[in-house]
């Protein structure tokens, strides 16, 4: 079977800034003493043929620093792998890092200085929908193309964004695909769903809801939702939705909420299965619920880091060498994405291309096999339409691949 773990090898995933490579300018960590989340880039707008520049946006800092710093570790293998070959038709990548903190004021902010900057070919946004959406309307108004390897937000390919283009799946096709396997393998008729507060999951609550009454005429029997910068303790919830009769609860959180929920439901002995959406299938989840806790959890991920694929072996190998565990699908995403546009930006067509005329070649012409998804070309919304993310179990403190059938 299929195996997506961590192994941990020389503790949790090294400081951000401690193991940066010469071809990246941090130009966002907080620990900069800036304010704003965002410190000013360390060079200016470059005068070097020589280099191809982009920006990469996610949380560096705070509760969910361990995402954005996957979402870095997958780009900067990327650059390192491609520099190494040759680059871009002889041009090397450069980029700069912000630190959103996942917080959409920040994410403004840093939106605002990538602009000021005028120096990058592209952005690469944030692991977060929500911080994605409201820097967006900054980087469209300077023409910067948009890119993600992991937003799976429903809402931001809905609102006629131009420039921006995605490669993975969309929540609703995630929770469709879940709901179903809930319902149709594991005969749950009575759910209940912990979310959060961020605008994705309160999107993605309301999906679930509806499709459930839409397709199975289920209703679901008790909902909460917490705010995950400053609740902790779940437990009300849990046994609010133990005395209710729910036989399944749907987490529609990340990872660390995900393994909080676990934990306590775990200490409080309620045997009820549990499923997440694909933000919980982070392997960071078992630093914070032991094998016991998440022991038959249900998730969904779009990568599969146990494929006996050359270029998968090769990526997980350099991952877990560089950060000492195995990656997730918040790295493996922003990798294809970079390579992705690599690729296009070698083809003699993209030559001057900027701004939307880049992302309306992608959108036509993009052509790429990764080690995550496939993309040929994008739809009119800037969504690929081979996005798709497997099923996975916790078992002994690693997820496996749940055979489809």
């Amino acid at each position: 079977m299929r195996r997506f773990h961590m192994k941990k090898r020389s503790g949790c995933i090294r400081n951000l800034s401690l193991t940066l490579l010469a071809a990246v300018t941090l130009a966002g960590c907080s620990a900069s003493g800036t304010s704003g989340g965002a410190s000013e880039p360390q060079s200016s707008k470059s005068e070097d043929a020589e280099t191809i520049e982009f920006a990469v946006m996610g949380p560096m800092t705070g509760d969910t620093a361990g995402l954005g710093q996957q979402q870095e570790y997958g780009v900067r293998l990327a650059v390192q792998e491609i520099n190494e070959n040759g680059g871009i038709n002889g041009k090397k990548l450069v980029y700069d890092v912000y630190d959103d903190q996942m917080n959409t004021n920040q994410a403004v902010i840093c939106a605002e200085k990538m602009v000021a900057a005028n120096k990058y070919r592209f952005v690469v946004t944030s692991i977060s929908t929500g911080c994605s959406k409201a820097a967006y309307p900054t980087w469209a108004n300077a023409d910067l193309p948009v890119l993600s390897g992991i937003n799976t937000g429903n809402t931001i390919t809905e609102l006629g964004y131009k420039n921006y283009l995605r490669i993975c799946a969309k929540d609703s096709a995630i929770i469709e695909q879940m709901c179903d396997y809930m319902v149709n393998e594991c005969g749950v008729k009575k759910p209940a769903i912990l979310y959060t507060s961020a605008d994705t999951d309160v999107t993605n609550f309301d999906f679930t809801k509806n499709y459930l009454k839409d397709k199975y005429n289920i209703d679901i029997i008790d909902s909460a939702q917490v705010q995950v910068e400053t609740e902790k303790d779940y437990t009300a919830y849990i046994t609010n939705f133990k005395g209710k009769g729910a036989d399944a609860v749907y987490l529609l959180t990340e990872y660390n909420p995900a393994g909080l929920f676990l934990k306590q439901k775990a200490s409080l002995g309620w045997d009820v299965q549990v499923f997440g959406n694909t933000g919980c299938a982070n392997p960071l989840i078992f630093q914070v619920a032991d094998a016991e806790c998440t022991e038959g959890f249900i998730t969904m991920s779009a990568f599969d880091a146990e494929s006996t694929n050359e270029r998968v072996r090769k990526f997980v190998k350099s991952y877990t060498e560089l950060t000492g565990v195995d990656p997730g699908q918040e790295a493996a995403g922003p990798y294809d994405l970079i390579y992705m546009v690599s690729e296009a930006l070698k083809n003699e067509e993209t030559n001057g291309l900027n701004g939307n005329a880049l992302v309306e070649w992608l959108r036509s012409n993009a052509s790429y096999s990764g080690i995550m998804v496939d993309v040929e070309g994008f739809d009119a919304n800037g969504d690929n339409p081979n996005a798709k993310p497997h099923m996975l179990i916790a078992k002994n403190g690693t997820y496996v691949g749940i055979d489809e059938k």
